[in-house]
């Protein structure tokens, strides 16, 4: 459901006191001890997924390209998987589910059981591009949101609802979320600060 007042999301979300947080220290290298770029070549490396059971075994979205993987510990990357667009902006680890991956895919959340090789989408389609996706460390609640919805499930995304809501284009957007251990606490940031809620999104 839409708010009614054009910059300010609606739902339960409460808002979070903002913090004057000081600029963290930006990390030295030692001379001689620069990074070693594994590839794969040719784009920017937005998102990276180890395999909880292979240290060897990586999955990385190269921007604009698609999914990659590499069976040898980052020594060579080559295009994987099916069902995939070239604009896959995100994967993430599914928690309790060693070889589950969650993929961000322009408007759709994809699921993978085997590592990557397949996806088949959750019944969501987001009315945009998905920014993120939250994922608690136990439990069924996800929490999804493009630039002016957020969207939750509380069975592991068989099924969506829209619960929060900002007027497109009104100054504000939302940019991040996070759900606690359990997923009965649920935090949105939005352009104009963070929001709380204690029932999990709902």
């Amino acid at each position: 459901r839409e708010s009614s007042v054009s910059s300010r999301p609606s739902l339960s979300f409460s808002l979070v006191a903002s913090l004057a947080l000081p600029t963290p220290a930006r990390a030295q290298l030692e001379p001689g001890s620069e990074p070693v770029s594994l590839g794969p070549m040719g784009g920017s490396a937005i998102s990276i997924v180890v395999d909880p059971l292979d240290d060897d075994t990586i999955l990385l979205i190269r921007f604009m390209d698609g999914l990659f993987r590499s069976t040898d510990g980052g020594a060579n990357f080559l295009p994987f998987g099916a069902g995939l667009s070239p604009n896959v902006r995100e994967i993430l680890g599914v928690p309790g589910e060693p070889h589950g991956v969650y993929a961000l895919d322009g408007a759709q959340i994809k699921h993978s059981s085997d590592f990557g090789a397949t996806w088949a989408p959750l019944p969501l389609v987001a009315s945009d591009d998905l920014k993120g996706l939250a994922l608690p460390a136990t439990g069924a609640t996800l929490l999804a949101y493009d630039a002016f919805n957020v969207y939750r499930s509380a069975d592991a995304g068989s099924s969506w609802a829209t619960t929060a809501a900002i007027v497109p284009f009104s100054g504000n957007a939302f940019d991040s979320a996070a759900l606690c251990a359990n997923g009965a606490v649920a935090y949105v940031g939005t352009l104009h600060g963070g929001l709380k809620s204690t029932d999990g999104g709902a």
